[in-house]
């Protein structure tokens, strides 16, 4: 539950009172369903209800603390209302799974961890062989053969 509840503080401290909400309902139900349970079952199960809620929790707040911290940037840059603007819309995004453009290069002659990576040198021609005794070298013009 110490746990659940100190990344609920993370959840909060982005601002996510809504997700925070959801999670401590979750909580709230799966707590009194397994008190009923465990009361229900008898003095051997006490506290089993409050042990399972308790990991139920923290199961879908590290789920909901990985899925925001993953669009945190989109919830930073784009989501947050400027005078004028639209509101924001998932194809806003660089990509649908997130990441809002830190990880796409920014052109050409850009600098720093967005930029393309450097073009490979161009690879040196090896040395052309030889021909071989009595035959033509490769660099003649190639026209009508004349007869002797």
């Amino acid at each position: 539950q110490i746990l659940m509840l100190f990344m609920h503080v993370i959840l909060l401290y982005f601002d996510l009172r809504g997700t925070v909400l959801v999670l401590t309902v979750i909580f709230l139900l799966a707590n009194t369903g397994g008190a009923f349970i465990s009361v229900n079952v008898g003095f051997e199960a006490y506290g089993a209800g409050f042990a399972a809620a308790a990991f139920l929790g923290l199961l879908f707040t590290t789920l909901a603390l990985y899925a925001r911290v993953g669009e945190l940037e989109f919830i930073t840059f784009a989501k947050r209302k400027i005078v004028g603007q639209t509101r924001p819309r998932r194809s806003d995004r660089a990509r649908p799974g997130g990441m809002y453009g830190r990880y796409h290069a920014l052109g050409p002659d850009a600098e720093g961890p967005t930029a393309a990576p450097p073009a490979k040198p161009a690879e040196a021609k090896p040395a052309e062989a030889k021909p071989a005794a009595g035959a033509k070298p490769a660099t003649e013009a190639k026209g009508p053969e004349r007869k002797p």
